[in-house]
């Protein structure tokens, strides 16, 4: 990463074992509560500064919670 001046746009999957100052995920209200533990892990856990979920405020929230 360690491109102040672009943005990366990667997949999930693609994105595992790397971290980035900003992350922005957008329809986190399509992930599925109870089967993807481990993608909700990779996304949630790989911004170092700042995490930004679109999508339904309530869904966003219980993705939050659940991690």
């Amino acid at each position: 990463m360690g491109h102040r001046d672009k943005v990366c746009i990667e997949t999930v999957m693609r994105f595992k074992g790397l971290e980035a100052t900003y992350i922005y995920i957008w329809g986190a209200d399509e992930f599925d509560l109870d089967n993807d533990v481990e993608l909700l892990y990779v996304i949630l856990s790989r911004a170092k500064s700042r995490l930004c979920l679109v999508g339904d405020e309530q869904r966003c929230k219980a993705l939050v919670g659940k991690s």
